[in-house]
């Protein structure tokens, strides 16, 4: 299952409107609803600032006792985090992966 779609299968699980259930749910309904997960993946394009800190981190582990991450760490943890989100919303493109090497 593709990323769009689980997360439109946990929007309809969660929407009375569309009874809880995915396998119920007619074409069109289905299509609202991945259109809903699409605008919530999207959403989440442009990290936090607590986000892209938390991931130059875990890029630099030692960091956390020198007080936060280095810039190019926190510009490497933003890079993959766009290039991850950017191919979760290629996905049904099978196969394509977003150009993933663009600096930004």
């Amino acid at each position: 299952m593709e990323m769009v779609e689980r997360v439109a299968r946990a929007i309809a699980s969660v929407s009375p409107l569309h009874e809880n259930n995915w396998s119920r749910m007619s074409p069109v309904a289905k299509e609202l609803v991945t259109i809903q997960a699409r605008a919530a993946i999207e959403a989440m394009r442009e990290p936090t600032e607590f986000m892209i800190q938390a991931g130059g981190i875990s890029r630099v582990y030692p960091s956390v006792y020198m007080g936060g991450a280095p810039e190019a760490a926190k510009r490497d943890a933003l890079r993959i985090y766009d290039a991850m989100i950017r191919n979760a919303l290629a996905e049904p493109e099978v196969g394509r992966m977003a150009n993933n090497t663009e600096e930004k």
